[in-house]
């Protein structure tokens, strides 16, 4: 899911649609009833995706053409070498949510977002690749410290991965299990 908001979004012609994108990439937001041994918390993901390289990016369709070019008006062929994708786990958040999709979870709230994992899967068509992170980190409060809420920031080397693919960012339970995934389509 992109969301609109993060880029700005400009008319061209009739039957043609230009969408400049700002550094910061908003990718959604989902929540979760989450029923733990003993305890229950409702808990929400927000996702988004940063590079510099987004900004002033243009993507331009119409008519069965689809183009993407860098800030300067050039062609772009490949993503951002990298990027990098913030997580924010939070059981402090209140979205009302009609629906949350409904979970179960082994550990306490804070053990729980401690140990989260993530992924990326660049999809080709039906090929995909999985990419590892080039790095994890949690900002913020330090792990040592009970809270109810993680931040994480994932970089992600995404060099010679063509803008036509869609990339998913995906965040996992502590066993491994997906729990949802951030689209990030550029074309």
């Amino acid at each position: 899911m992109l969301i609109v908001s993060g880029m700005a979004s400009l008319g061209q012609s009739p039957g043609e649609r230009m969408v400049r994108y700002h550094e910061l990439v908003p990718l959604g937001a989902q929540t979760f009833t989450v029923q733990g041994h003993k305890w229950k918390g409702q808990m929400a993901l927000l996702a988004s995706a940063d590079s510099p390289q987004f900004e002033g990016m243009q993507s331009t369709s119409g008519d069965d053409n689809h183009r993407l070019a860098g800030a300067d008006g050039s062609p772009m062929q490949y993503y951002p070498s990298r990027v990098v994708f913030r997580l924010t786990a939070s059981f402090r958040a209140n979205f009302a949510d009609p629906q949350p999709f409904r979970i179960t979870a082994a550990d306490n709230e804070n053990e729980y977002l401690l140990n989260l994992k993530f992924r990326i899967v660049a999809f080709h068509g039906l090929r995909q690749t999985v990419i590892a992170p080039a790095s994890v980190e949690m900002i913020g409060v330090p792990s040592d410290l009970r809270y109810d809420e993680r931040i994480y920031r994932v970089a992600v080397d995404l060099a010679k991965v063509p803008v036509s693919d869609r990339v998913v960012f995906e965040v996992l339970d502590p066993g491994g299990v997906r729990l949802y995934k951030f689209h990030l389509d550029l074309m």
